[in-house]
Formats: structure tokens, sequence, C-alpha cells
């Protein structure tokens, strides 16, 4: 069944026969006006959105996404708080541990040992040290891992870290912000020959603004349209 689509000018219903999407045109035969399909396309879909929206927001945060705020802060602050154990680390931790305790051993622990610093090992040691440093962040962020956006009339923060030590970003919106479902820029998965997915995020946009706001990567998907749907509820407030 062809989608059906409305003149925004009268309401009539509009036929196929009468846009071309080449061009982005449509005209409507009840009053003779010409309009721009793609923002005809465009009003429909934040139609459907925000109907999807007000059904979200009506039930209950998905698992893992906690929702903090307080009716009596005048601010109007919300804090929306995702957490979620990675089972990537249960290969991660004894690989870690495996591959620092060996490497670190037997460069530094000798010269430790001996009591006899080795410049050249040292400086050998230097990539296996900040490999070591990075896996074990990536273990602690498989375990303790968290993402945070806080919305605070027309202010938003993002972190994505371990305790206080991570990722911050801070940006605005209005009513006028677009707020849509993407995807990063790298892949997840897909091993050695590629062909792995890209990680889903919110992509933040507005008319005034060239720059793309991208917060939220790696969340579920029920997460992401929950949190979506708090961020177009906020930024309508604004």
């Amino acid at each position: 069944m062809a989608k059906k689509y409305n003149c925004p000018k009268c309401g009539c219903e509009v036929g196929m026969g009468n846009i071309n999407v080449e061009k982005d045109i449509l005209l409507c035969s009840s009053c003779g006006e010409t309009s721009r399909f793609s923002e005809i396309v465009d009003l429909e879909r934040e139609a459907e959105e925000e109907d999807s929206s007000r059904r979200l927001l009506n039930s209950k945060p998905p698992k893992h996404l906690k929702v903090i705020s307080d009716p009596i802060d005048m601010t109007g602050r919300i804090s929306l708080i995702y957490r979620k154990f990675s089972p990537t680390a249960f290969f991660l931790i004894p690989f870690t541990c495996a591959w620092s305790g060996f490497s670190m051993t037997a460069i530094y622990g000798s010269q430790i040992a001996s009591g006899k610093f080795d410049l050249q090992a040292s400086l050998f040691g230097l990539p296996f040290l900040v490999g070591s440093i990075v896996l074990v962040s990536v273990c602690l962020f498989c375990l303790f891992g968290k993402r945070v956006l806080t919305l605070e009339r027309g202010n938003g923060k993002y972190f994505f870290g371990v305790g206080f030590i991570g990722i911050f970003k801070r940006f605005t919106y209005d009513r006028q912000t677009k707020v849509r479902e993407g995807e990063t820029s790298y892949t997840v998965g897909g091993g050695r020959h590629g062909g792995g997915s890209p990680l889903s995020e919110i992509h933040l946009t507005h008319p005034n603004n060239s720059n793309t706001v991208r917060v939220c990567a790696g969340m579920s998907d029920d997460a992401l349209d929950y949190v979506a749907a708090v961020i177009r509820r906020e930024a309508s407030k604004v």
C-alpha cells in the first residue's frame, strides 16, 4: 500500500502523480499550491517520533537505564544514567592479567629484582606499558563504566567513563534541535576480516549550527529510544 501525503497548506491528500521526488516538489491539485516534498516528509517523521516518544515516556525506563529528577528542583535538571556489565570482561580480564603480567614482569620485574636499571629494556617496554594501561582501563569500564546524560533548561552534559575519569561533553539544545538515532563512525565485531556493525548513538543537530552532537554510543536500542524521547520532551520546553 502506497504511503499517503497531505498538502501542508490545505490538508488535502496528494496523489503520488503530483509528487516529484527528484525536484523535491509536491503539487496540490486541490489548492494549486506547491511545497517542498522533503519538508513534508520531515514533518511527518517528526510527528511519528513525537507520538512514539509520548508512548515511551508513559512506560518505565528500560533495563540498565536510571532516570533521576527532583520535582522540587527549580532548575528542572534531569539525569539519565546507563550502566551495563559487558560480557567482554570474561575474556578481556584474564587476557590482560596474562599479557600485562608476563610483559611487565619480564621487562621491569627483572630490573627491580636485580636492582639494576636497563635503559634499552625500559624503552623497549614502553609500548607494552601503554598497552597494559589501555587494557586495564577497558577492563575497568567493562566492570564499572557508565554513561551519564544531564539535561537542564537548554544545557546538556554527557559523561562517558569510570568514576570521575572519562570523557566530558557539553552542548546546548532548544525546541529547534533535531533528535535522531544514528551510527558511530567505527564498528565492533567482524573479526580480522572486518564486516563489523557500527554502534548506535544519538545525533543532535540544529539549523543554526553545522556541528552534530553525538552522545550515548553503545547503549542498547531500547535505552537509546527512551533517552531520545526524554531529550525531545526537554527540548520542547526550551
